[in-house]
């Protein structure tokens, strides 16, 4: 039987029974993946990895990074299964890659051949579930096997483990198709991001690997049955826009609240009442900016970073002046 026949009947096995019609739709409209193998090559524990690129928390990716070593003496049709849905799988044409997506797994596969050697990496853009507050329970999270949740400044990676019970649902026949293992997860984040502890370690389950740019974790639950997914947390640096509308904003906010308090005040009518108002506005006045100010201070002690403790004295010089200023109106206008 001629290599040709051979790849027209697995490809009948694979399109037909699960009907992928975005098979046909991914060879004519280009995937725009921004996946780059290079950050997950280095010091990676196997040969295949599924890559997680958040460098660009705004738009996340996923990779396959896959290796042939050519020694084949036929062609040979591979393929990966994703326990996610995807929208777009890019075309890698030395493998003559195909994709298609179903409910909630992916199916990739390429033509490995003799002779061709090389490591590929293969752009996923994974449908992720994106969230905006964390969840009181992991159970919350039964739509799917990929989260990501940003919660302000936290960002955090949940990836479900494609286990026995969430492959009930996957078509029999991908069972018989000729997978690679995937026994690693490798996942990069932001150079400037900081990590949070996840039950009081740096990810569950942690890495046990490492190369400065990525992270490596199992991608099962092989190495410890009691867990079933990859949860990682981290703090990611807000933007330049963001940073200089908070320092301004904040300014422009405690610049103007204490003069307009001064200012209310002073044209109220003068009676007993009124020299009472004032009294209580100079307290609370003061305990609230002294509460602001320690709130301030232990922000900045927290990030460590000179910009944090920048933007925290200007803030705290930019209540007090005004403040002081507003106290003494106040006080000269109540005599």
């Amino acid at each position: 039987m001629s290599n040709k026949v051979r790849n027209g009947r697995w490809v009948t096995v694979l399109a037909v029974p699960l009907g992928l019609s975005s098979i046909a739709c991914s060879r004519e409209d280009p995937a725009p993946s921004r996946f780059h193998k290079e950050p997950f090559l280095e010091n990676r524990p196997s040969s295949s990895l599924l890559c997680f690129d958040l460098r660009d928390d705004r738009r996340p990716v996923a990779g396959l990074v896959v290796e042939e070593t050519g020694q084949l003496s036929t062609v040979a049709l591979r393929s990966v299964i994703l326990p996610f849905a995807s929208d777009a799988v890019e075309p890698v044409a030395d493998l003559s890659s195909a994709w298609g997506t179903h409910g909630e797994f992916t199916l990739i596969y390429y033509v490995a051949a003799p002779k061709r050697r090389g490591i590929y990496g293969i752009g996923i853009v994974p449908r992720f579930r994106r969230l905006d507050h964390p969840p009181d329970s992991l159970d919350e999270l039964n739509q799917g096997s990929l989260y990501f949740i940003e919660n302000g400044i936290e960002h955090r990676l949940i990836y479900k483990y494609p286990t026995a019970g969430r492959k009930k649902s996957w078509p029999d026949e991908l069972s018989s198709l000729p997978q690679v293992p995937l026994s690693w997860v490798a996942v990069a984040i932001p150079s400037d991001a900081k990590r949070r502890e996840v039950g009081g370690k740096t990810a569950v389950p942690e890495h046990v690997a490492e190369n400065g740019q990525a992270r490596f974790y199992p991608a099962d639950s092989n190495a410890d049955p009691k867990l079933d997914h990859l949860e990682l947390r981290y703090d990611s640096e807000p933007s330049e826009k963001m940073k200089l509308f908070s320092k301004y904003a904040s300014k422009l906010v405690v610049v103007m609240l204490p003069s307009l308090i001064a200012l209310t005040l002073i044209v109220l009518p003068e009676d007993q009442g009124t020299r009472r108002a004032r009294t209580w506005a100079i307290w609370i006045g003061g305990v609230t900016v002294a509460i602001l100010s320690m709130g301030i201070l232990v922000y900045a002690w927290h990030r460590g970073e000179s910009e944090a403790w920048e933007m925290a004295l200007d803030i705290l010089i930019a209540i007090l002046g005004p403040g002081l200023y507003g106290v003494l109106v106040v006080r000269a206008g109540g005599k």
